[in-house]
């Protein structure tokens, strides 16, 4: 669980920044920027927690571990970006600040997910 927080950290690191870029230096919307950014911090989840967190060093499981992967991040990043719609669209909250609270539902989801399904072999 300590090696998942870690990575964790890096991943909402590379996922803030790649945000925060966007939101600054375009005029995408939010939901917008949170796929991006959720897409940048999820290609460096997979190579972390697959090699560092759950030390999966075998080729041959790659592909469906990748596939798994693939669909409980497609699941949370569908969860995360509808909760941006609407706590920055219905509830005209920061968008900052929602960044904050949906980082936790994501984070919970993510983890679940690779535990019991894509890294349990």
């Amino acid at each position: 669980m300590l090696r998942f927080s870690a990575v964790g950290v890096v991943n909402t690191m590379v996922d803030a920044s790649v945000f925060t870029v966007i939101v600054n230096l375009t005029s995408w919307p939010s939901y917008a920027a949170q796929c991006a950014g959720y897409a940048a911090g999820m290609f460096n989840s997979f190579i972390m927690n697959r090699i560092w967190t759950f030390r999966r060093f075998d080729a041959g499981s790659i592909t469906g571990e990748a596939l798994r992967f693939f669909a409980v991040n497609a699941f949370s990043m569908a969860a995360s970006s509808a909760a941006m719609w609407l706590f920055t669209d219905v509830f005209k909250i920061s968008a900052f600040l929602s960044k904050a609270g949906i980082l936790l539902l994501t984070q919970i989801i993510n983890y679940v997910g690779y535990r019991f399904w894509v890294f349990s072999g």
